[in-house]
């Protein structure tokens, strides 16, 4: 009986932790993600003033949204980072 026990708990133990290892893998590739492409801003808040043309620069506007896109990936691993370790820690 001790050892179906055992083995009962070494499975959990198990999965408690690679949840804690998949928590900790996203959280560290969602804080680099956001290391190098920041944290995106919803609001300017730079007061600045600014000149609007018709000329529209593509490769600026695709790097701002690639930028965004990674940014928000990095703020997503890191609330599922903190999900994973949350459940890893009450099992």
């Amino acid at each position: 009986m001790a050892l179906v026990q055992q083995s009962a708990r070494s499975e959990v133990d198990g999965m408690e932790y690679w949840l804690n290892v998949a928590g900790l893998s996203s959280g560290f590739i969602g804080s680099v993600l956001i290391f190098f492409f920041g944290v995106p801003r919803q609001v300017d808040n730079e007061g600045a003033t600014f000149i609007i043309t018709d000329a529209v620069n593509l490769n600026e506007r695709h790097r701002i949204s690639r930028y965004r896109l990674l940014g928000n990936l990095g703020l997503g691993m890191l609330a599922f980072a903190f999900a994973l370790q949350l459940i890893a820690t009450t099992l």
